[in-house]
């Protein structure tokens, strides 16, 4: 036999909705409402937030900066041409093509004009005429001379 009721059964397979209507009592029933509303809300909200991440992500141009290291070794078969002159190896003009093509952006030509001017002071019996004229032997458009006076920060 069954224990319940019509009417208890009637409720019990109610939407909560449909039996907060019935209640007596308007407070309950406006506290229970907020509170589902504010819960739907709640994860409204979330799931937007995690949509526009998503999409923001998706979006996101992959920031690949130049790095002093990635500079150092292109300009290894260098060094020769930068001390002595003479002819310049073609895994020279190889690494200064790669330099540029690494430096797409305003902060990466940057970036490299600041790593290229730290490596010209730091190597030793280096032409500075030698350097200035590397891009150009190279078949190069750099737009800065090679120099540890070079304004980094007027390149765009």
């Amino acid at each position: 036999m069954n224990s319940l009721t019509t009417l208890e059964n009637h409720y019990i397979n109610t939407n909560p909705t449909t039996l907060i209507n019935h209640t007596k009592y308007s407070i309950l029933k406006q506290t229970i409402l907020s509170s589902i509303s504010i819960q739907r809300m709640a994860s409204i909200v979330k799931l937007a937030f995690a949509v526009l991440m998503c999409m923001a992500v998706a979006n996101a141009p992959f920031a690949e900066a130049i790095t002093c290291g990635q500079v150092t070794v292109n300009l290894a078969q260098c060094l020769n041409y930068l001390r002595g002159g003479g002819p310049v190896p073609p895994a020279c003009c190889n690494g200064i093509k790669n330099i540029l093509n690494l430096a797409r952006t305003t902060p990466d030509r940057r970036a490299a004009c600041n790593c290229l001017k730290t490596a010209a002071a730091n190597t030793p019996g280096l032409n500075p005429s030698n350097a200035e004229s590397l891009p150009g032997k190279c078949g190069v458009n750099i737009p800065y001379k090679i120099s540890t006076s070079t304004n980094c920060a007027s390149i765009k």
